[in-house]
């Protein structure tokens, strides 16, 4: 029974794509098979694959040509992404460990996904200033900078003991786009990703095994679109980076000095360095017979250009000029670049080189013309492959929109919302809360319209953002629709009252003007406000329709004097509410009725609440509360001085107390601060 491991890698490059074939047993891997085939026009440009259907055909014909002499059928795939606008960022995760329990190979992958769940959230932080938040950037790779236990680095944790360990990665992010495209191909390939890494993660794998990753080497992968930049140093990799200038433009140089077309180019270019002559036909139909001198001289300054780039890009995520650099891909043979590269870096010229794949650690090849700089990424990704599980991606869409989402575990819709950047609170409908006051003394309740909750909908079916999600998935999302908050007018308040028969209004201790009706509509009940009618009794309304109806001489002013009985009527003079009733009195007793008015010196009767004054802070601003006996102060009580605007939130509503976190429940005490605030206004 055959017991290997069997990986199937595809490394899709600017000018052709290369398949390998190898087999993983006993902690050794093998490459049994490879098959490489050019591109038969430009298909991709920076690392970014352009003509999805030509890539697809020539990567077809690979893994087909593999399949027959293999006697295999291929329906997986590990590949690897250039490193076009690649951004990285590191993580730590610790994990408390079971006293007297060894570490298993199971714990490790849990701690190296989760720092990578971590790296992603710093990302996306750090990323906030991108048009996309970084939400269109995804993990294509990582590794372990470097572990420990019990606060002591250790290589290796499997079988370890201990109480605690900590595992530190470093994860790389592409664009979307960059892997879209590439799983495309993949697609139409009728092959699932298996595994996904970065270029120069898989090259360095290939050419700089552990045991010499102590020292600080730098490994430039050096393609038709991107040059693709790793370090290592103490043992692990500790950076990855990448320049935008490569192989492709010596080739350009080359078009337009000679006015050829890219395949011709790209033909002297790899004829810089041998001894033939040179010849083509340019465009014009010229025939042209060169040397490689002649045609290295036309290309030197970009050359030149290509090892600065590549130099300065090194010395800054190094710090300083590394012990050694290998150049790999099929741009690293371009003629005189080692020796550029050295010069650029104040290194001695033997300690830049031609880096081809190292087999002094478990790895064998079949052919030795593997043994080339343009084969260490294919058999880089099949190392990766085989030694541990990369990270991959699986498709899916939410409201039409595609996305990739990390496959590291069970994946739920709440993954996909966040990464869609939809917050799981949008599906709430806030119910804003009542509008309570009092009517004198009586608790009254107006309610808002409820708040519409919104619904998550899994290839048709509803679901929750608990659902598990798998590849193809199609996620609708609707969201939630917030609730009016309530509204009435003073107007309205005061409904069921005739405004004729009120003779004093009071809201909040203020006197109000009952007869500016403008005014009483204008005034919007706020919570908790505190409303006093006084109105006459019976008998005073029936004697208010009688009054209506008689021609009562208009009330004079008196001026009454202590010192005279005698009283002078004057126009300035203040007199109470009691002396006018006598006046009235006096006036009307023919009636035989007697007018009561209200006086400020009477006892008023009406059952009111006692209340307590308290200060808070609500949003830095102070704020007085009375807290009635009987029903405490509490957080929503602030609500009315919050404002807030429901109807266009900013993120979800923060609510603390003494920087604490709270809920609307929590009673409020005096000298409080309390925050009311939308997220994103903090």
């Amino acid at each position: 029974m055959d017991d290997r491991k069997i990986v199937f890698a595809l490394d899709i490059g600017t000018r052709s794509v290369v398949g390998i074939v190898g087999a993983l047993k006993d902690g050794n891997f093998s490459i049994l098979d490879y098959e490489q085939e050019f591109h038969e026009k430009r298909a991709m440009r920076d690392g970014q694959i352009e003509d999805i259907d030509l890539v697809a055909r020539i990567a077809n014909s690979v893994k087909s040509k593999l399949e027959q002499r293999s006697g295999q059928t291929f329906t997986k795939v590990s590949i690897a992404a250039a490193g076009r606008a690649l951004r990285t960022a590191s993580a730590s995760f610790s994990y408390d460990l079971i006293p007297n329990e060894p570490i298993t190979q199971k714990i490790i992958q849990y701690m190296e996904y989760s720092a990578i769940e971590k790296a992603q959230e710093a990302f996306l932080s750090e990323s906030s200033n991108l048009e996309s938040g970084g939400r269109d950037y995804y993990c294509v790779g990582y590794s372990v900078t470097d572990y420990s236990l019990d606060d002591y680095k250790i290589k290796n944790l499997e079988g370890q003991k201990g109480t605690k360990a900590v595992a530190n990665i470093i994860a790389a992010f592409l664009p979307s786009s960059v892997l879209v495209s590439l799983y495309a191909v993949t697609a139409r390939c009728g092959l699932e990703v298996d595994n996904l890494t970065l270029e120069p993660i898989a090259a360095i794998h290939a050419v700089v095994p552990d045991d010499v990753r102590f020292l600080n080497i730098a490994l430039v992968d050096i393609g038709g679109g991107t040059s693709d930049i790793a370090i290592s140093r103490d043992g692990s990799v500790i950076a990855y980076d990448m320049v935008t200038i490569a192989g492709d433009e010596i080739t350009e140089a080359l078009m337009q000095h000679y006015l050829t077309n890219f395949a011709t180019a790209e033909r002297i270019k790899l004829m810089l360095s041998g001894e033939e002559k040179i010849e083509f036909k340019d465009i014009l139909g010229n025939q042209v017979t060169l040397t490689p001198d002649e045609a290295f001289a036309s290309v030197k300054e970009t050359i030149n250009s290509l090892a600065d780039a590549i130099s300065q890009r090194v010395l800054l995520i190094n710090g300083s000029a590394p012990a050694a650099v290998f150049l790999v891909g099929g741009g690293s043979q371009i003629r005189g670049l080692c020796k550029v590269v050295a010069e650029k870096l104040g290194m001695a010229a033997n300690r830049v080189a031609i880096g081809v794949v190292n087999t002094d650690n478990n790895l064998s090849l079949f052919s030795e013309s593997l043994y080339s700089p343009a084969f260490v990424t294919p058999i880089g990704i099949g190392i990766v492959s085989s030694l541990y599980r990369g990270c991959d991606f699986f498709a899916i869409s939410v409201n039409g929109k595609r996305i990739m989402l990390f496959n590291h575990q069970t994946i739920k819709v709440i993954d996909a919302l966040m990464f869609s950047g939809i917050k799981p609170s949008n599906l709430i409908g806030l119910t804003p809360p009542n509008l309570v006051y009092t009517l004198n003394g009586v608790k009254k309740t107006v309610k808002g319209t409820p708040g519409i909750p919104g619904e998550l909908l899994v290839n048709g079916f509803p679901a929750t953002i608990e659902t598990e999600i798998k590849q193809g998935d199609e996620i609708t999302v609707t969201l939630a629709k917030n609730g009016q908050p309530p509204s009435l007018t003073l107007q309205e308040a005061l409904s069921e009252f005739n405004l004729k028969d009120i003779t004093l209004l009071m809201v909040n201790d203020l006197k109000i003007d009952f007869q500016d009706k403008d005014a009483l509509e204008a005034r919007k009940i706020s919570y908790m406000d505190q409303i006093n009618v006084t109105v006459l009794d019976e008998d005073e309304i029936e004697y208010s329709d009688h009054l209506s109806s008689m021609a009562v001489p208009p009330i004079p002013t008196i001026e009454f004097n202590s010192n005279d009985s005698e009283s002078k009527v004057n126009s300035d003079a203040k007199i109470s509410n009691v002396e006018i009733n006598k006046i009235y009195s006096h006036a009307l007793e023919q009636s035989n009725v007697s007018l009561l008015l209200a006086d400020d010196d009477f006892e008023d009767n009406t059952d009111t609440l006692k209340r307590t004054e308290i200060s808070v802070t609500l949003n830095g601003n102070p704020v007085h509360l009375f807290q009635e006996t009987e029903e405490p102060l509490i957080l929503m009580h602030l609500l009315k001085y919050a404002d807030l605007d429901v109807a266009k939130p900013k993120g979800e509503l923060v609510l603390k107390i003494n920087g604490n976190d709270a809920n609307y429940a929590d009673s409020l005490n005096d000298h409080d601060v309390a925050i009311i605030k939308w997220s994103e206004e903090i």
